[in-house]
């Protein structure tokens, strides 16, 4: 983590990077969790991203900030209850895809 060294009377330890305190035994997290949407741990340098409650059932959990640095935001989706099933995302994302391709194909006969 670092390397100490010892001149009577005082000693310091220079840290690797990524470690710091006195002793070096302190973990940066990556982006300081992106703090406040998340808390470092800096014994582990993991994060815990923050919890909040749904806008519109303030009793139900919403985790709304995922990713290693807490810095990924889903987007609130009311009916699909706490996140967007992957099976709604992948069906948006081909829709897109198909209607890209559509106007992609009419742009390129326009100009012919």
């Amino acid at each position: 983590r670092g390397s100490c060294s010892v001149e009577f009377p005082v000693s310091r330890c220079l840290c690797h990077p990524g470690f710091y305190g006195d002793h070096c035994q302190f973990v940066t997290c990556i982006n300081n969790c992106s703090y406040p949407n998340g808390h470092c741990n800096h014994t582990t340098g993991e994060c815990t991203c923050e919890m909040m409650y749904s806008p519109y059932n303030n009793t139900r959990p919403y985790h709304a900030w995922e990713g290693e640095d807490c810095s990924f935001l889903w987007a609130y989706c009311g009916a699909c209850g706490l996140r967007p099933l992957p099976s709604v995302l992948l069906a948006s994302s081909l829709l897109a895809l198909f209607l890209l391709r559509i106007i992609h194909s009419t742009d390129l006969e326009s100009e012919r």
